[in-house]
């Protein structure tokens, strides 16, 4: 191929990687706009914004997506491109015409942007990269210095949500309503936990009043099935609350594996209960079912506890409670799964059996008062929040101290 062909292929390729992206911004700033900011919300994990400045050469209003943040009551934008080698229009707009409009969420307001330069440039692409580390998969993909501005609200612009000026700091107690989701986990959690409280006195009155050790039969054995029925309905009813639990709690693949195994274990424990009952299943399989289901639910309990403690998204008493039943539960199978596989009646079988049970039978008892905890406290109505926060550009506001909430709540905040 010829030096001018070449030249040709690259020129039609340029246009059309263009064409493609004006095309993919015009969706990205009609779903900004229909959904109020919700989406899409961010960009490689850092918020977006839609910028709309004056064309350089056509002195026509120009709207893009832009990557933002907020650095001490400073709204700075970046002009990344995608990490392609050609500068963002934009930056030359602004040079040519610092006066622009900002849309954040639902709210609009007239800015004047300033380019930083040297080591003030420098210093705020480390800190961005350091909040949003993806963005350095942008950088890699060139050797263009990113240009970064500092926006500014002009005096007198319209559109703000809070009457006050950006970086203004106050105490504001929010309200944070339950959404339908947190409710229904919540009602779930007290139904799993008042019929687990059923479930745990049924056993009791099967062992005290039946004596299943005893080889004659009793006419209280009744109380056996009972509490297999009663215990079914009580880990179907704990299944939201997993689900819902690990949604509010943030965490690694392993513990979203964990959770969803919790489910299956939960799920397990159900069905067997049925063709158990009627005959079907011999109840060894039930054991075997519980040997396994019961460590890998209370593991992820212990697990998800400990997150919730660590990120602080579980309240501090609840959540060091979960961990310690968590962990009774899973030493205490553990050791009376080891202790019924030793000889029978030796002295390693009663050493094993008693320390599992002095594990594990608080902890299951507890379980289901800390259930209906659990529902009542953090997936029901929430008290009122009080944060010290500073007013940004746009009636936004950015918490003065680290703080964990839901994309929902947010959102519930803002409003």
């Amino acid at each position: 191929m010829t030096r001018n062909g070449a030249s040709h292929v690259h020129a039609v390729s340029s246009r059309t990687t263009s064409s493609i992206a004006k095309f993919a911004d015009r969706l990205v700033i009609r779903a900004y706009r229909a959904s109020g900011g919700r989406i899409p919300a961010k960009a490689k994990g850092a918020p977006l914004l839609l910028l709309t400045t004056t064309g350089a050469r056509s002195g026509l209003p120009r709207t893009t997506p832009v990557v933002y943040l907020w650095d001490s009551g400073t709204l700075l934008i970046v002009g990344t491109n995608g990490g392609q080698n050609k500068q963002p229009s934009w930056c030359s707009n602004l040079r040519a015409e610092p006066a622009g409009r900002v849309e954040i969420g639902s709210d609009t307001v007239e800015v004047r942007a300033t380019e930083l330069t040297g080591e003030e440039r420098d210093r705020r692409w480390a800190m961005m990269t350091d909040r949003y580390p993806a963005l350095r998969s942008y950088q890699s993909k060139t050797d263009r210095v990113f240009p970064i501005f500092a926006v500014q609200q002009l005096p007198g612009s319209a559109g703000l949500r809070a009457a006050v000026e950006p970086g203004k700091q106050f105490t504001q107690t929010f309200s944070i309503p339950a959404s339908r989701a947190d409710r229904f986990a919540s009602y779930s959690a007290v139904l799993s936990g008042v019929t687990g409280l059923i479930a745990n006195l049924a056993l009791i009155l099967f062992y005290v009043l039946a004596k299943p050790w005893h080889t004659a039969t009793s006419g209280w054995s009744w109380w056996g099935p009972v509490n297999d029925v009663v215990g079914a309905a009580s880990m179907g009813a704990f299944i939201p609350v997993i689900v819902q639990l690990g949604r509010r709690v943030p965490g690694s693949q392993l513990l979203r594996v964990l959770g969803w195994g919790s489910v299956a274990a939960a799920a397990a424990l159900v069905l067997v209960v049925g063709p158990m009952l009627l005959g079907w299943l011999p109840l060894a399989v039930q054991f075997a079912v519980a040997g396994v289901g019961l460590p890998v639910l209370f593991g992820w309990i212990w697990v998800i506890n400990r997150t919730g403690l660590r990120t602080r998204t579980l309240p501090r008493g609840i959540a060091r409670w979960g961990v310690c039943i968590g962990a009774g539960a899973v030493a205490g199978t553990a050791l009376a799964v080891v202790g019924i596989m030793l000889a029978w009646g030796s002295t390693g079988q009663y050493v094993l059996l008693g320390i599992g049970a002095a594990l594990g039978l608080p902890a299951y008892l507890a379980f289901p008062i800390w259930v209906i905890v659990l529902g009542r406290r953090v997936f029901g109505e929430q008290p009122p929040l009080v944060l010290q926060v500073a007013t940004t550009v746009g009636g936004q506001w950015e918490p003065l101290e680290p703080i964990n909430l839901t994309s929902a709540q947010r959102s519930t905040l803002r409003r």
